[in-house]
Order: C-alpha cells, then structure tokens, then sequence
C-alpha cells in the first residue's frame, strides 16, 4: 500500500468503515466496493455506490459470500441474475438472484 492509498484500504477496519462512511462519490464507492482488503467494508460501499456494474462485478467475482449476496439485492441485471441463481455456490446468493429475476 503506498504512502497515498484511499483511506478504505486501511489495516484497520474501523478507519476502513470509517471512510466509506463519509464518501458520497459513487466511483470512489464502486473501486471500494472491489477493493477493500474487509468484506464488511466492500458490503457497506456497495450499499452506498448505486452503480450497477459495481453490482455485477462484486456479484461474479468477490470471495465473500455475504458481500455477493448484498450486491444481488441490488442488481437488475435480469441476465446476471440468472447465471448467478445458477451458479453461486451460496444457497443464500442462489435465492437472493432468483427473488430479483422479473420472469415467470
């Protein structure tokens, strides 16, 4: 981590939380949300992002079951949603994308 890393990156979770907390850019947001070395801190900056590839990516790609099931409650994306309800190896992340499919 270099002298000028975003504060999100921080060690300590508490400063981590603490500067996602306070930023209300939705790119800054989005970059935390894939990556914050905590995954309690990618969950609470997708929460904030309101972006839908941040959504995506988090839902395809992060380790964490929990942070992909967040970002399934926000995800439109009806063909994602699909793959993931699937494909996801968490039960929960599997219901979580079939509650938001709109087809019948």
């Amino acid at each position: 981590m270099g002298l000028f890393a975003p504060k999100w990156m921080n060690k300590d979770k508490n400063k981590s939380m603490n500067a996602v907390e306070n930023e209300f850019d939705s790119a800054k947001l989005a970059r935390a949300a894939q990556e914050s070395p905590h995954a309690d801190v990618r969950s609470r900056a997708i929460v904030k992002c309101n972006d839908q590839e941040a959504y995506k990516k988090a839902v395809l790609s992060d380790p964490n079951s929990e942070v992909r099931y967040t970002a399934v409650l926000f995800l439109k994306d009806q063909e994602t949603l699909k793959y993931v309800a699937g494909t996801d190896s968490s039960a929960k992340v599997r219901t979580g994308a079939i509650l938001g499919v709109n087809d019948e």
